[in-house]
């Protein structure tokens, strides 16, 4: 293993660390039935698994989240947003957080595929639990942001389901959530002339990282041009370190008048808006406000 590669392992084991903590010094909301370690693809992996969330001893279907974790492509699983999940839950959806195979073991078309094998488990299993399937969701942060787009873009045009060698589950999105969404960092980090970017891009787009098309896929951005879109809802801050990444997507949709809502915080009174911070720490009164907003941009759209 080069040095790069060890500085990268490196800085998410930091990270998991900092997770670890910060999840082990949070209480969870009351009233929330937890279902674990769900097999979307029957393998016995880790990687195939999925939680469900929602309030107990609900006696209604409610509409359906789905929940992509963030984590650079390279680290996390959905315990990391468990909390999160949890108070979308009590704000009267049920949600499922799904875990994908991480790079360098899988590049990011691998891990659009593997979230449509999730979508399409949801689609065949949800009768099970407390669920209206005419009215799922989606929600991606930072790198999940990054797959949840290219999800969308694939439900809304033709050409991509054989592009990612993909195949629909029976129902639409109606409305998709993005926080601090990373739309095009894998294609930024493969023209940083640095070896540390390189050897990530190469991990996220793969051994033909210089090949445009594999490039070219890998940009939410790119991609919105000719995608019908479900309505869209964005959340970052000024303290975001990726938040130009939400005013570039926003720019494209702006460009080809694709509507969508976003909450651009400015500088936290209380607390540092950090990059998913509402994802992170959804007590925060500023967490509260956008977990609140997107869930109500989601129930406007419900059908």
């Amino acid at each position: 293993m080069g040095v790069s590669e060890k500085l990268l392992f490196a800085f998410w084991g930091m990270t998991e660390n900092k997770d670890n903590k910060r999840i082990q010094s949070q209480t969870p909301p009351d009233g929330i039935s937890v279902i674990s370690d769900l097999s979307y693809i029957n393998d016995g992996k880790r990687e195939h698994l999925l939680d469900v969330y929602y309030p107990q001893n609900t006696l209604e279907k409610l509409p359906v989240i789905i929940d992509i974790h963030g984590g650079g492509w390279m680290y996390g699983y959905k315990e990391i947003n468990k909390y999160y999940c949890m108070h979308l839950a009590a704000l009267g959806f049920t949600v499922f957080s799904i875990n994908y195979t991480l790079a360098p073991k899988a590049n990011y078309k691998q891990q659009v595929r593997e979230c449509f094998d999730a979508f399409r488990w949801i689609a065949e299993n949800g009768e099970k639990y407390p669920c209206d399937m005419n009215n799922v969701f989606l929600t991606g942060d930072s790198a999940g942001g990054h797959l949840a787009a290219l999800c969308c873009e694939i439900f809304g045009r033709s050409d991509l389901p054989t592009v990612f060698n993909v195949q629909l589950p029976s129902f639409d999105i109606r409305a998709v959530g993005f926080t601090c969404g990373a739309f095009s960092m894998p294609v930024l980090l493969s023209k940083i002339n640095v070896p540390l970017a390189r050897t990530y891009a190469r991990f996220i787009l793969g051994p033909d990282m210089r090949d445009p098309q594999r490039k070219y896929y890998a940009d939410a951005v790119h991609l919105l041009e000719g995608a019908k879109m479900p309505p869209v809802y964005l959340s970052s801050s000024k303290q975001d370190f990726i938040g130009f990444e939400t005013k570039k997507f926003c720019k494209r949709m702006d460009e080809l008048q694709i509507p969508y809502k976003l909450r651009f915080w400015d500088k936290g009174k209380d607390h540092v808006l950090e990059h998913v911070f509402n994802i992170l720490q959804p007590s925060y009164s500023e967490s509260i406000i956008t977990n609140t907003e997107m869930t109500d941009f989601f129930k406007s759209n419900i059908i």
